[in-house]
């Protein structure tokens, strides 16, 4: 089990890493409003143009941590 989670976070790492080196895009300014959780601040940021995959946001803020407020 700890084997197939360290091989997602490395997979989710390198893709988030490939996306963001070949995003290209210019700058953006989002306001996310306090409170506001993990699920409609990945749907707002798609939305912008900021982020590519919801998935992988939520994905990346559920392992870190930082989807709980």
């Amino acid at each position: 089990m700890l084997r197939a989670l360290v091989l997602l976070l490395l997979c989710s790492a390198g893709l988030g890493r490939w996306w963001w080196t070949h995003a290209g895009g210019e700058e953006v300014t989002v306001e996310i409003a306090p409170g506001l959780g993990a699920v409609k601040t990945a749907r707002l940021l798609k939305r912008e143009g900021v982020i590519r995959s919801i998935w992988l946001f939520r994905s990346t803020a559920k392992a870190t941590g930082m989807d709980r407020g």
